[in-house]
């Protein structure tokens, strides 16, 4: 069903989308968030909706200390999770209906930003894997490369309807490739929205505050 909000639309507000998506090296990642800021230095912009997030990735080793590790790790933002494994965790992958984000989106927008900067990441909304409920929007950003400072990203979904549902609101992923053993990957995400373009990406109290 559709939930009742406007545009911008914080994709990780309560009866949103949940960070429960993980996939490739999914033990390897660490992906927090809080509405402080605290986890990421500051808040990306004044107004910033939704959380900030922290994550880090450390490429997996075995016991002999060599890679261990499935090419890429990443994780996805999801609607109406279920209980999985006997209720040990909990995902969906489209076992189950999505959800309808506030109408007239044409894209979403973040900001993003590196602990050291020229950490690459791929940005995406929805999935074409998902079944047997699918996702109505499925665009990808490209990879970013990141700095130390906030930057924005957006993953445009122009003419693209989204009335029968999405399961997978947003996600990340990134590839091991030219890693080392046990090295560690930190960037951090902010203002995770659902958006028009052109209009403020921020919330009510951001608008006001110009």
């Amino acid at each position: 069903m559709a939930i009742t909000a406007t545009l911008p639309w914080a994709v990780d507000q309560t009866g949103g989308f949940v960070a429960t998506g993980y996939i490739g090296d999914y033990w390897a990642i660490t992906n927090s968030g809080d509405t402080t800021g605290g986890l990421c230095g500051s808040r990306a912009v004044t107004g910033a909706q939704g959380q900030c997030w922290k994550v880090t990735y450390k490429v997996a080793t075995d016991d002999a200390g060599a890679i261990r590790t499935a090419g890429f790790a990443g994780v996805n933002w999801q609607a109406n999770v279920q209980p999985m494994g006997g209720g040990a965790y909990y995902n969906n992958f489209g076992v189950a209906p999505g959800i309808v984000p506030p109408a007239g989106a044409t894209q979403v927008t973040l900001y993003a930003k590196g602990a050291v900067g020229g950490e690459q990441v791929t940005f995406s909304v929805g999935s074409s894997a998902t079944g047997p409920c699918t996702d109505s929007v499925v665009a990808v950003a490209g990879i970013t490369t990141l700095t130390t400072s906030w930057q924005k990203v957006t993953i445009p979904f122009n003419g693209a309807t989204y009335a029968g549902g999405q399961v997978q609101g947003f996600g990340w992923e990134m590839t091991t490739a030219g890693e080392d053993a046990g090295a560690t990957t930190t960037f951090y995400m902010d203002n995770i929205v659902w958006t028009a373009g052109g209009t403020s990406d921020a919330g009510p109290s951001d608008a006001a505050g110009q």
